[in-house]
Parts: structure tokens; C-alpha cells; sequence
């Protein structure tokens, strides 16, 4: 368990590091929960499902940190509080080597970061993102991207406040939705 940085938050000592073949479920158990941030609210019927898709891709990661050399890399913030056992505050996941799908650059990219509830608005997921970026900096790369859901508006505040620039928006129909109100089907078109 190889530390990467501390540091004094209002609460406690902060250690981002990388996390443990052992903390995987629980980090698992953390992103089933938080999945509901990355669901519109238009889609928030599908959250049950999402967060059980969302476990079994989380714990997929066991596979890959059996491996030295993987791309992927799984940082945990773990808060001392007051001298008490340390606890799992939030976590972020990122691939390194990801090609960009329109230059075909190949960059790091953040593919969740997370914080508990309990523990949000004290700089963990700065925190967070800025040991990312160092990790992928020293790793060579200049570019580092993420999404984002468009109505998690915290989550869009920190991104941008760290700088990051929309460069692309995903669009999405329902089609299901578009049968029942277009009140039109494909005859009518011609």
C-alpha cells in the first residue's frame, strides 16, 4: 500500500492513496450508491438496475489490480478522524492511455470519482483530482478528461473551477417517450 500524499484538512489528516486489492468491494459498495448522481432525472427509474450494473463493473477492477501493470488506477481518500480508525472517505478511478475518439491522442481519463455525503464540501474531491492529475502528468500525458452528467451541478462547478473546458455534449432520445408523444409513426412522414 503505497502512500502518495497527506495532508491536514479542518477534520482530520488526509491520506489520498492508492487502494488495496481488499478495499475493492467496499469501493464497489460506494459507487452502487452514487450512481444515482450520474442518472438524469428522467432516467432515475433505472437506478435500481444502475446500481447493479454499476457493482458488478466496480468489482471487475479486482481483475485488473491482480495485475502490476494495469492502466487503471484506484485512489482512496482515507480521513483520520481525531485520532480514530481511518476511514474510506471517497475514492476515484482513472485509466491511464484512454485515445481520445476523435484525434486518437491518447490521455488519462477520470472514470468516477466519488465522496461520501458526510464528507463532501471539505476538498476531498480536489484533493482527489489534483493527485490525479500529478499521476498523470508523471506518467507523460497532457491531457485529462472526464464526463460529467450535465444536471450534477456540484460536480460541474468543481470541474470547472479546476479548469476543465466542455468539449463535447453527449446527446441522448428517448425513444420510447418519442412514440408516445410524436403522435406521428414512419408512414406518416412521407
Amino acid at each position: 500500500m503505497r502512500e502518495i500524499e497527506d495532508r491536514e484538512l479542518g477534520q482530520g489528516e488526509l491520506n489520498i492513496r492508492y487502494a488495496t486489492l481488499d478495499e475493492i468491494d467496499l469501493i464497489a459498495d460506494m459507487g452502487k450508491d452514487a450512481i444515482i448522481y450520474s442518472l438524469p432525472k428522467r432516467k432515475m427509474w433505472l437506478a435500481s438496475y444502475a446500481k447493479r450494473a454499476r457493482r458488478e463493473e466496480l468489482l471487475t477492477l479486482k481483475t485488473h489490480y491482480r495485475f502490476a501493470k494495469s492502466n487503471i488506477k484506484v485512489l482512496v481518500a482515507e480521513l483520520e478522524l481525531e485520532g480514530k480508525r481511518r476511514q474510506i472517505a471517497g475514492y476515484l478511478i482513472m485509466m491511464l492511455g484512454v485515445k481520445d475518439s476523435s484525434s486518437g491522442y491518447p490521455h488519462a481519463w477520470i472514470v468516477d470519482l466519488y465522496v461520501r455525503e458526510e464528507f463532501r464540501r471539505q476538498g476531498i474531491a480536489r484533493e482527489l483530482m489534483r493527485v490525479a492529475e500529478n499521476i498523470a502528468k508523471r506518467h507523460g500525458y497532457r491531457y485529462i478528461g472526464l464526463t460529467v452528467t450535465s444536471e450534477n451541478t456540484p460536480a460541474m462547478n468543481l470541474y470547472l473551477s479546476l479548469g476543465y473546458l466542455e468539449e463535447r455534449k453527449i446527446m441522448v432520445k428517448d425513444l420510447k417517450s418519442d412514440e408516445r408523444t410524436s403522435g406521428k409513426d414512419e408512414r406518416d412522414a412521407s
